[in-house]
């Protein structure tokens, strides 16, 4: 018999499972924000979280001197899988996330965010449109085309003048996203 595929989306199912959708929320969010050391990943319940949605043993991930190195994955697994969660209640997670110094976080965040289409999280989201990195740049103008309002169109606009181009390629879409939404419902 074949074993299922690991897919992020079904390492976040197998957490909800053997944990429970509230205690996966509350570990995903504390681990996303930041709010756990590497030293506590490795042990449970974060070492079962990793195991899960990263598809790895935390303990030999996260051994010796690698733990502080490489604890940003963790985080940014977190984040994403608090996407795939499908909760609203997980945005202020990936809100605290915005402030991770890892780029890879922020941007897994702000990906997960508009993945929730979590309303009310434009000023939040504008703060990433002018990241240091691109990436992240570029998941928070299209988090802002899946979610945004009108009050998400001056960051938009101004992400078209972004000097990545794949930033400005997703500002045009998502802009243009935004911009259909408002008109069909005026």
């Amino acid at each position: 018999m074949r074993t299922p595929r690991w897919t992020p989306e079904a390492g976040t199912r197998a957490l909800v499972e053997r944990v429970g959708a509230t205690a996966a929320r509350t570990l995903l969010g504390r681990l996303a924000a930041g709010r756990v050391h590497a030293s506590a990943m490795v042990d449970d319940p974060y070492a079962e979280v990793i195991g899960c949605i990263g598809r790895c043993n935390a303990a030999a991930f996260l051994h010796d001197g690698a733990a502080e190195h490489l604890a940003y994955w963790p985080r940014s697994w977190a984040a994403r899988s608090l996407g795939h969660l499908g909760d609203e209640d997980a945005a202020t997670a990936l809100v605290d996330a915005f402030a991770d110094p890892h780029w890879r976080v922020r941007m897994a965040a702000a990906r997960a965010l508009g993945q929730l289409a979590a309303e009310g999280y434009d000023d939040e989201l504008a703060t990433l449109v002018t990241d240091p990195h691109p990436r992240v740049r570029a998941a928070a103008v299209m988090a802002l085309g899946r979610s945004g309002s009108e009050f998400a169109l001056p960051s938009l606009r101004a992400a078209l003048e972004d000097d990545d181009g794949p930033v400005r390629r997703a500002a045009d879409r998502s802009l243009a996203h935004v911009e259909r939404r408002l008109h069909r419902y005026r």
